[in-house]
């Protein structure tokens, strides 16, 4: 199970949350699912659990007179499901129900303050949020589907002291943070202290892999023809060196003072990944001394071509 199913999962299992804050939380998870407007109300995810909560959460929102379909669709052995209220009557019964609620907006204040700010953040999470193993890397994201919702969780985020970065991804705006610190306290304040804990605990034992990992690759010294003991970037060569990180070139040299080419990038990158990943090819690598290793990382999504197919090794 992934770390995002689990804090979901922990999101949905905290039924003390659910009575004490349904609407702030009911109102994330709506607001940001896939469509939430007079035409249509849905919402698309990878967790079946979390669709049923969907539905359920509507259900107890506002008397139903239609129906609300879920759709399971499976691509590549993955399942995605898609939800969607089907009577206009019931859509306009959800807007009408959350506008009485937050009739000049949503604001820190109308949701109830921290406990109904974090309930809304949490149900804005299970409907586009995502934490990858803190074990690989530390990224904790929301991907809103509007950039009016993508406001309104920059600002209600900002009151309770998180600034979070933000990006574009096709076109859409992301929320995200690599500070461990700030996904800790996140996951705390929306009632996932498991996942806190977690996380917290991967990053003590990534603390101490990385210190066992210094001290056995720390050196002074190294085989390269052109790096002195004497520079200041001595050590810092000669410890990736031996790690294997840094290998230098066939006549024994390392050439610090050259600029880094792509492909050199590529074939540096590629020793810090742990998993398999399918290879992308490019129209200029085809024989490159770094062709495997770029395949590799293009095909983790470290580093991208171009538009024309080309990656422009050198």
């Amino acid at each position: 199970m992934s770390y995002t199913q689990r804090v979901k999962n922990e999101l949905m299992d905290n039924r003390a949350l659910r009575s004490r804050f349904k609407n702030q939380q009911g109102y994330g998870l709506l607001l940001f699912g896939r469509t939430f407007g007079p035409g249509s109300v849905s919402l698309a995810t990878g967790q079946r659990e979390v669709a049923r909560f969907y539905t359920n959460t509507i259900s107890r929102a506002v008397p139903l007179t239609g129906t609300i379909t879920t759709r399971e669709e499976t691509s590549g052995g993955q399942s995605a499901f898609r939800v969607r209220v089907d009577a206009a009557a019931d859509r306009r019964s959800l807007l009408n129900h959350f506008a009485m609620l937050y009739p000049e907006g949503i604001t820190y204040e109308l949701l109830g303050g921290d406990e109904g700010a974090a309930a809304f953040v949490g149900g804005a999470f299970l409907s586009c949020g995502s934490l990858a193993d803190p074990e690989k890397k530390y990224h904790l994201e929301f991907a809103p589907p509007r950039p009016e919702t993508a406001a309104v969780l920059t600002g209600i985020l900002g009151e309770v002291g998180f600034l979070p970065k933000t990006a574009q991804r096709r076109g859409r705006a992301i929320i995200y943070t690599h500070d461990s610190t700030q996904m800790e306290d996140l996951l705390t304040f929306i009632s996932c202290p498991l996942m806190s804990l977690d996380v917290m605990n991967a990053k003590i034992l990534k603390e101490r892999r990385n210190a066992a990992n210094r001290a056995a690759n720390w050196a002074d010294s190294n085989a390269f023809t052109d790096v002195r003991t004497d520079l200041w970037y001595n050590e810092a060569i000669s410890t990736a060196a031996k790690a294997g990180i840094l290998l230098g070139y066939t006549d024994g040299s390392f050439k610090p003072d050259n600029n880094i080419t792509r492909a050199e990038f590529a074939a540096i990158a590629v020793r810090f990944l742990s998993v398999e990943v399918e290879s992308v090819t490019f129209s200029d690598t085809v024989g490159h001394w770094a062709e495997k290793e770029i395949g590799i990382v293009a095909g983790a999504g470290w580093m991208l071509g171009y538009e024309d197919g080309s990656f422009r090794p050198n």
